[in-house]
């Protein structure tokens, strides 16, 4: 978090002790919740999703895979609240490595930025070539 960010919520050494900013401040910090899944061959995968009653906004997403399903060609969708957000692409496009092996930063992920009420219809959609298990992480705020 950057000096501009913290300004933001108007925390800094002289008002830390003031619970109503402090609590702003930490309604705002992003964290993460994981999912694991496992599909079936051939198969078009549907799983629900329940991202928690206190998730206020989506700021993005990132799958993984078995190392050994990462060339599978697997096709994924992701629905929130009768809106898609991803429309069957190759799974590759929303993984810190992609098909050749880049990574990426901590605290980087693919933005989906979206604002949640809590009680969101979540649905994950993997067309999988092979069983294996899947992994998807969401990162929320509750602000």
């Amino acid at each position: 978090m950057n000096k501009g960010e913290i300004k933001k919520f108007g925390i800094d050494q002289n008002n830390f002790n003031d619970a109503a900013r402090l609590q702003d401040f930490n309604k705002g910090q992003i964290y993460t919740k994981g999912f694991e899944y496992q599909t079936e061959a051939n198969t078009t995968n549907e799983f629900p999703i329940q991202l928690g009653g206190k998730a206020r906004k989506l700021w993005g997403v990132t799958f993984f895979v078995e190392p050994n399903n990462v060339q599978d060609t697997d096709i994924v969708s992701l629905n929130i609240n009768s809106e898609q957000l991803i429309n069957n692409v190759i799974w590759w496009a929303y993984n810190p490595q992609g098909a050749v092996g880049n990574i990426f930063k901590d605290s980087q992920f693919f933005a989906l930025p979206r604002n949640l009420s809590g009680a969101d219809d979540t649905q994950l959609v993997w067309k999988s070539l092979n069983a294996h298990k899947i992994y998807v992480v969401f990162y929320l705020s509750d602000k």
